[in-house]
């Protein structure tokens, strides 16, 4: 029997933990792929259950102490690697050091087929049309499509990401969930897992939170993590603010949260006043989860949020950095648990439809061919 081809996945490190969206839409199309092998860069011990994805040891091990850029290095040797896989997939944002050593090294080897996934929109359109090296370009939404195809010549493929859709949980399972986060049923749990930097929604909530201080019944869990100085900063100060106007119980600081499900799981609706998504994928997989567990969201208007659904289906959007917009959007969500409910499931069927393991993977298996086909 003949074997399946191969492809080569360069991204980021797929290892453990999974939880964002640079590991996540690559580990979701390698999974549901059914017509090829999988090769997929990750680091020494890491081992996957489905038998047609074959796990390469090219980063260090966890807690190895490393020259910084090792593992950038050790990718790039890697690339200059002759092998007999006739596909190579990178996931990567556009950016001058990456694109250049892709060029350099598949120039070293010669003709090597390419597909190239561009998750977020460039930070500039300068010189952006020398970092598009693949034989085929994907964008994860129409927005960032839009910017590539002004610099390139080249066709532009959409292809939306796609999520897991858990089981819907009973009332009693939910109950389980809530009770660990000492919610009542009265208490209408609001979710804001993303960043504080970039972006100045910290600086949002600053706002907000006086507005909605005298409103019942809410509870703020903020999911950021400290991966800048500045990160840290915006979660100190809106920490402090939350203490002065006596919120502490009602807004909860999280930090990582291992287990992402069971905390979505709890919630009744999904925040996400986003001003930018400068290093984010175009549709954050935090929405695109949520969205799968039946928890209808609150974003803004930003271009890619757009793409997620109509907002009758999912949730209302607000206007950019408008915080009168968003509260006024917030409020018939926080009184009318029979409308949370009719959204959370339209969402659920929009992850179940757009977003489903099965599109993504015949449209990029379509791509696969075509880029096969290439003299």
């Amino acid at each position: 029997m003949r074997r399946k081809p191969k492809v080569l996945f360069i991204s980021k490190c797929l290892a453990p933990p999974f939880q964002d969206g640079g590991k996540l839409l690559p580990l979701h199309l390698a999974r549901h792929l059914e017509t090829r092998r999988v090769t997929l860069l990750t680091r020494p011990g890491v081992r996957f259950a489905e038998k047609h994805l074959i796990p390469e040891a090219v980063f260090p091990a966890p807690h190895a102490w490393l020259p910084a850029g090792f593992g950038h290095l050790s990718v790039f040797l890697r690339m200059l690697r002759f092998d007999e896989i006739p596909i190579y997939h990178f996931f990567f944002a556009p950016n001058a050091a990456s694109s250049y050593a892709a060029r350099l090294a598949l120039g070293l080897k010669g003709r090597q087929p390419t597909v190239q996934t561009i998750s977020s929109a460039p930070l500039s359109t300068k010189h952006l049309g020398s970092l598009l090296f693949g034989d085929a370009l994907v964008t994860m939404s129409e927005a960032t499509a839009s910017v590539i195809r002004s610099q390139t010549t080249k066709p532009v493929h959409v292809i939306a990401p796609s999520v897991d859709l858990p089981k819907p949980l009973d009332d009693s399972e939910r109950q389980a969930l809530r009770s660990r986060l000492s919610l009542s049923n009265d208490d209408v749990a609001l979710l804001f897992a993303g960043d504080f930097d970039p972006g100045h929604v910290a600086g949002f909530f600053k706002k907000a939170l006086p507005k909605l201080a005298n409103t019942p019944h809410w509870v703020l869990f903020i999911a950021v993590r400290d991966k800048t100085p500045r990160a840290r900063a915006e979660r100190e100060m809106l920490e402090q603010q939350v203490n002065q106007l006596g919120l502490s119980g009602r807004v909860r600081f999280l930090g990582v949260v291992e287990d992402f499900s069971a905390l979505l799981g709890a919630m009744d609706l999904n925040l996400f006043p986003a001003d930018t998504l400068a290093t984010k994928v175009d549709l954050p997989f935090v929405l695109l989860e949520g969205m799968a567990r039946g928890v209808p969201i609150l974003t803004s208007n930003l271009a890619p949020l757009c793409e997620l659904g109509e907002p009758e289906s999912l949730g209302p959007r607000h206007a950019v950095g408008d915080v009168a917009d968003f509260l006024g959007k917030l409020a018939p969500l926080l009184e009318d648990a029979s409308l949370r409910q009719s959204l959370g499931t339209r969402a659920r069927e929009q992850a179940g439809d757009v977003f489903n393991h099965s599109r993504m993977a015949q449209a990029y298996e379509a791509i696969y061919q075509t880029v096969e086909m290439i003299p």
